[in-house]
């Protein structure tokens, strides 16, 4: 209805996915910084949205990056 195919609507969609590549950009974002608490973690995710990051990306990686802190 706006001009736009539907095959670029599509592709964008598909590109928004959460891929291996965009969590290690996100790890490699959050520079080795983990969190010891809730507010902590929250603190990173916002972070990472704020650089861009899809929230599902932001929430896997900082979890991931308090995982291998472990």
């Amino acid at each position: 209805m706006r001009g736009v195919s539907p095959e670029t609507i599509r592709n964008a969609l598909s590109d928004g996915e959460d891929s291996e590549d965009e969590l290690a950009r996100a790890l490699s974002a959050l520079g080795g910084r983990t969190a010891a608490d809730r507010q902590g973690r929250d603190r990173l995710v916002r972070r990472l949205v704020s650089r861009g990051f899809a929230l599902s990306v932001a929430l896997r990686a900082v979890r991931a990056s308090d995982i291998d802190e472990d």
